[in-house]
């Protein structure tokens, strides 16, 4: 024979306070899970900035490389430069190397300081990007370094011939 519960009868009165709020142990445990997580995707957080910031550095330091390994292109003569199909491709790359550079710098970095050295290599090299860069290339950088190309495009219109005619 089983015995039944008495449904009727009134809750124990001497219970301890700690199992009427819960077990503890479960709510600590609950709140150092969720301290956890946030401590980790906190860590993962620095770590993917760290990383940016590391490769950002690397990629600048190859192009200041690629600048030494051409110093021609620095200072570039452009009217000479295209007269050599060979030496026009190779400047089309260095060129295209330096504007990812400093866009990976802007991305990862920040502006302080980069934005004036930026603007100060881009310049001689205008006459490349207003003479064979459509405004959609543009597209495939951070719109930091977009808007500033843009700038010195519209600035450069009066003095670099190449670019009088070019549309943003």
């Amino acid at each position: 024979m089983s015995v039944s519960p008495n449904v009727n009868a009134p809750p124990p009165t001497n219970i301890p306070w700690w199992q009427k709020r819960g077990n503890t142990a479960q709510w600590i445990s609950a709140v150092a899970a969720c301290v956890a997580l946030v401590g980790f995707l906190i860590q993962v957080n620095a770590i993917r900035s760290n990383a940016r910031e590391a490769n950002a550095r690397q990629l600048y330091s190859s192009y200041m490389e690629a600048g030494l390994r051409h110093p021609e292109f620095l200072k570039p003569d452009y009217e000479a430069i295209k007269a050599d199909p060979t030496r026009l491709t190779q400047y089309r790359w260095f060129v295209s190397y330096f504007l990812f550079a400093y866009d990976d710098v802007f991305h990862a970095l920040g502006e302080d300081g980069w934005v004036q050295a930026f603007r100060a290599e881009l310049r001689p090299h205008l006459p490349l990007l207003c003479s064979e860069m459509r405004p959609q290339s543009l597209l495939q950088y951070y719109s930091r370094t977009a808007d500033i190309v843009k700038d010195e495009i519209r600035a450069a219109k009066g003095t670099v011939p190449e670019c009088a005619n070019v549309r943003l």
